[in-house]
C-alpha cells in the first residue's frame, strides 16, 4: 500500500470514528467493496485490499469473541461493517454487540 492510500485509509477510518453522521454511513454496507465506496464517496482513497490488510493487522489482539462476531454477523446486519476496525468496534454498543449471537457453525 502506497503511503498516501495508507493515509487515507488511516483519515478515513479516524474520520469516521470522529464524525456520527459520516459514521451512519457504514450501517449501509453490505461487502468491503461498499466500504471503500463510501470512503470514495466521502473522499478517501482506498482499496478493498487496503482495507482487509488494515483489518488483518489487528487479529493478533482479537479476542475469539470478536473473531466469531466478525465472521459470523451477516453483512445485512447493520453493524456488520463496524466490525472490521478496532476505533469502529469500540463505537458499538453493547447490545449491537449481543445483539446477533455469532452461530457456532460455518455457514453454508
Amino acid at each position: 500500500m502506497t503511503q498516501n492510500k495508507q493515509t487515507d485509509l488511516a483519515k478515513f477510518i479516524g474520520d469516521l470514528s470522529m464524525d456520527h453522521g459520516k459514521m451512519k454511513s457504514l450501517k449501509a454496507a453490505r461487502s468491503i467493496d461498499d466500504i471503500v465506496e463510501i470512503g470514495k464517496r466521502l473522499g478517501y482513497h482506498f482499496t478493498a485490499v487496503d482495507f482487509l490488510r488494515a483489518s488483518a493487522a489487528e487479529f493478533p489482539s482479537l479476542s475469539d469473541q470478536e473473531i466469531s462476531e466478525l465472521i459470523y454477523t451477516k453483512p445485512e446486519h447493520w453493524s456488520w461493517a463496524f466490525r472490521y476496525i478496532a476505533p469502529w468496534r469500540a463505537l458499538l454498543m453493547s447490545m449491537a454487540r449481543t445483539e446477533q449471537q455469532p452461530s457456532t457453525t460455518w455457514p453454508s
